[in-house]
């Protein structure tokens, strides 16, 4: 949380496992340094059910809102079909999100359409910024 207010990032990397009932995902928080190296920070798996991407790194790093690596996107993401690109369009009552949507979570890649690989940049939310005045409060006193 220190290093999301001081301006620096924190992504986080997830999966879905698409045709399976119970979600998995390997779960890897990738911090940048001064010098803007990324480092792996933390990496451990994680089985949950009933949850989106969003929602899942939101359940599991309650003190931030998850929104898409923009700039990881631009430079990795596969291609998108014309099709894949007319179905956000147009599908949008049945889940799929145009990508315009600055909140809206996608996958950068696709392995053999089972699993979609997720990289998402956390940014502190009211809850997270609340409790690091808390923190900074209590040392202070």
């Amino acid at each position: 949380m220190r290093r999301i207010e001081r301006g620096g990032k924190v992504s986080l990397e997830l999966e879905d496992w698409v045709n399976k009932s119970l979600g998995r995902t390997p779960v890897i928080v990738i911090v940048d340094d001064e010098n803007g190296n990324e480092m792996i920070e933390q990496d451990y798996f994680q089985y949950y059910t009933g949850y989106t991407i969003k929602e899942l790194a939101e359940v599991l790093f309650p003190w931030s809102t998850a929104r898409i690596d923009q700039e990881f996107y631009d430079e990795n993401a596969e291609p998108e079909s014309p099709e894949d690109a007319f179905l956000r369009v147009l599908d949008e009552d049945h889940g799929i999100v145009h990508k315009v949507d600055p909140y809206a979570v996608y996958p950068y890649s696709s392995m053999a359409s089972e699993v979609d690989s997720y990289r998402l940049m956390l940014e502190l939310n009211d809850i997270g910024r609340a409790y690091l005045l808390l923190s900074d409060y209590l040392q202070s006193s």
